[in-house]
Parts: C-alpha cells; structure tokens; sequence
C-alpha cells in the first residue's frame, strides 16, 4: 500500500492512502492537534489523491468535555446566502459540514456551518437512514460555532458537546469515535462547485466506511 504525504501552508502533513484495488477501504488514522488537508470528493480514479483546488485543512482537539474542530480555508470569493440556522446551509453558498459518530453505533451526528455564524445540527439514526425529510432530526444539543473572515479566506471553529452526547447515549467519550470533514466551495473562478473532504470522501460523503478514526488523549 503507497502512501503519500501532502504538506499544507506549513502545517503538519497528512497521511494519505492511495486506492489501488478498486472498492478496498482503509479507515485513515486522525490525531488530536494536526492539521489535515482536504482533498477532492473521488468520483473517478484520477481524482484520488488530489488536493482540494483551494487549500483547507481540519484539526480536531479535546477539551473540557467538547470536541473543538477547526476548519481554515483559502477563499478568493466567500459566498453565503444563508440567513437561518438549522437549514441545509451548503444550498446557499460555502459551507462545511462535520459528521461524527461512535465506531461501533449506527447513529451520527451531522454540524454544518456557514459565513456569518449560521449552524445546523442534525441528529441521524444511521448513514442509511438520512436525506428523507421526516429522518432528519434537530440534535438535541447546542453546538457552539463560530466563523472569522482571514486573510486567506475564511475560517469555522467548531465545539461539539462530547462528553454530553456520550453521557446521553451511554458512550466513552474517549472511546472509538470516527469523523469527516466535508468542505462545499462556490465561486465565480471555478469551474463547478468544489467538493473536498477529509478523509478523501468518494462519491457519497456521508459514507461511514470512510470516516477517521479519531484518537483522543487519554
């Protein structure tokens, strides 16, 4: 198995897994406190392992019970139309969305956020049950967001309640979490709109079979 490495403005670079058999899956390891880069949603072989058009990279960092996520991307064109929470904001311009869920339990939990401060959170009792209107279920938490405008583009800054959740659902929150980072990119310079993720998503980014596995301090 290849594994290349990819080095993103001076952050710590990511391993990634080259596909070489068509439909093998390898869950790809994500550490507290790195930084990964996003890279394409994979619809054809060419696409796997190739970085986002624009950069972007996730980290994740635990503490005092949440899951702190931070999203930093380049953006020559920040687009946003959405003026309300808990709506499907990737339909009105750039967007992120985290999905997060127990290793060994069907449901997850899906946070999006948007220019603006705009959040949704959305509760889903497994991958095969989402994207039907009556599936979809307001989280039952708060999820603190938070966006800033950089010089390179934007930022989301996100806290997730995990002790919370884990207590409500009687789980480790140290135990075996697994995660994906979807970034939606709009502008008028791309061709089409730009997907990416980490870990690479392919085809489906809601798949659970390609999340991380997340490694959280003891």
């Amino acid at each position: 198995m290849k594994i290349r490495m990819f080095a993103l403005l001076s952050v710590c670079a990511a391993a990634v897994t080259a596909h070489a058999v068509p439909g093998e899956i390898v869950r790809q390891d994500i550490a507290e406190n790195t930084a990964y880069p996003f890279m394409v949603v994979a619809l054809l072989p060419k696409d796997f392992n190739k970085l986002a058009v624009e950069a972007a990279a996730v980290s994740y960092r635990q503490q005092g019970g949440e899951l702190n996520i931070t999203v930093d991307m380049s953006d020559g064109d920040v687009v946003s139309e959405a003026v309300a929470d808990q709506t499907v904001l990737n339909k009105f311009g750039d967007a992120v969305q985290i999905f997060i869920k127990p290793a060994d339990r069907t449901m997850l939990w899906e946070i999006q956020a948007a220019p603006g401060n705009r959040k949704s959170c959305f509760f889903h009792w497994g991958a095969g049950r989402m994207f039907y209107p009556a599936a979809t279920e307001t989280a039952p938490f708060d999820a603190k967001v938070k966006t800033v405008k950089t010089a390179a583009g934007w930022k989301a800054e996100i806290s997730f309640p995990l002790a919370e959740i884990a207590k409500q659902h009687q789980l480790d929150p140290k135990g075996a979490w697994t995660v994906m980072a979807v970034r939606h990119h709009y502008g008028r310079n791309l061709s089409r709109r730009d997907s990416s993720a980490f870990p690479q998503a392919v085809k489906t980014v809601s798949d659970p079979r390609r999340f991380g596995k997340l490694f959280l301090f003891k």
